[in-house]
């Protein structure tokens, strides 16, 4: 490892470029016990699994004057099972105006506040919480999820440019070169974004689009208040343009909260809802986390939450989860996570699932 990262500073010194960082992060994750495994008479049973969430070698960097510079990321071990390299390389010849090519598939310029992965933090690449289904889908409630309400960024690959007028004021907009096509729908998907951030908060207006969607593509607006001590507050709604078939989609609503009552206490909660589209769609989803640090190395959590949907205005299905666990370490560095997980699906016959799952991350 130390002989790659010191192939990688050199490649940068030789190209006149000085990383701010390269590294690594691993994490793994054992469910120690769980439910949900079938015997070989095809009777529910318990049994255990693992996997490495992550596997990723990352690097930053820039010229000294810094008018060039560029991200480069490789992940060995990825969520979609593949061997993925992504990266981005810019050019700002001044202060006002920055162009860059290529991406980063953890959303850039996105919009979410402490709803989507600020909400759990470093935990949610492990499998020790629910912290993705709430997030980008996959899990309760059919997939509803927070996205639908607050922007999560542009995760694709394109041309991109940060233009700031002052200092106050981003205008941000995307276009997605990487996926060819006639120019027209290249247009038809570009993402782009009005960001003010002032003293007491941070306001933006996102316009999202998708050239091979029935829709004229998405609106999101999006406020957060910081002026308050130890309280965030984050506000979302989204409104999906109609397409030919002028149907409606369900309009987005969204809030997010964080409070840090004292140094050892403190609460996350968030909820989004999807309601009044012509469709029947509704959607609603809730969780709550309080958090308490018995010292700088130890945290307990107590998660929850439910989630209801009703696809197409059919029968209402409803799930839920309960997730305590701790985290020892620190956040940022090495890290130890044990936890344990209950959730039920009516969607899934009312069954009841639970596991006992441990996990270690570390950067370095």
């Amino acid at each position: 490892m130390k002989k790659l990262i010191a192939i990688l500073a050199m490649v940068a010194l030789v190209s006149g470029a000085a990383f701010a960082q390269v590294g690594a992060n691993v994490i793994g994750t054992v469910n120690v016990i769980e439910s949900g495994h079938t015997n070989d008479d095809g009777e529910d049973t318990v049994g255990g699994s693992a996997g490495m969430d992550r596997i990723r070698f990352q690097g930053t960097g820039e010229t000294d004057d810094g008018k060039f510079g560029g991200f480069i990321r490789l992940d060995l071990m990825h969520w979609s099972g593949d061997h993925i390299g992504e990266g981005l390389a810019w050019w700002k010849p001044i202060q006002q105006f920055k162009l860059s090519i290529g991406g980063n598939s953890d959303g850039i310029w996105g919009k979410e506040g402490v709803t989507g992965w600020m909400f759990y933090q470093m935990i949610t690449d492990t499998d020790t919480t629910f912290g993705g289904e709430n997030v980008w889908g996959g899990g309760f409630g059919a997939g509803f999820n927070t996205r639908h309400v607050f922007y999560q960024g542009f995760q694709s690959e394109g041309l991109l440019f940060d233009i700031k007028p002052v200092d106050f004021i981003g205008i941000n907009v995307a276009l997605p070169y990487f996926s060819p096509g006639q120019i027209t729908n290249i247009l038809k998907g570009v993402h782009a974004q009005l960001d003010v951030n002032l003293d007491f908060g941070n306001i933006a207006v996102t316009y999202a689009g998708d050239a091979g969607a029935s829709s004229n593509g998405k609106l999101f607006a999006f406020f957060s208040l910081n002026a308050i001590d130890n309280l965030g507050l984050d506000v979302g709604f989204s409104f999906t343009l109609p397409g030919e078939d002028e149907v409606m989609a369900p309009l987005g609503i969204g809030l997010g909260f964080k409070f840090d009552v004292s140094d050892a206490f403190g609460i996350k909660a968030r909820v989004a809802t999807a309601l009044a589209g012509d469709d029947g769609n509704f959607g609603l989803l809730f969780d709550l986390l309080p958090y308490f640090a018995l010292n700088d190395n130890l945290k307990i959590f107590a998660s929850a939450g439910i989630a209801m949907v009703s696809p197409d205005g059919g029968d209402l299905q409803l799930a839920w989860h309960v997730n305590p666990y701790v985290e020892i370490g620190n956040e940022w560095g090495p890290t130890f996570y044990a936890g344990f997980k209950l959730e039920g699906d009516n969607a899934e016959g009312s069954k009841v699932k639970w596991s006992v799952p441990v996990a270690i991350g570390i950067s370095f």
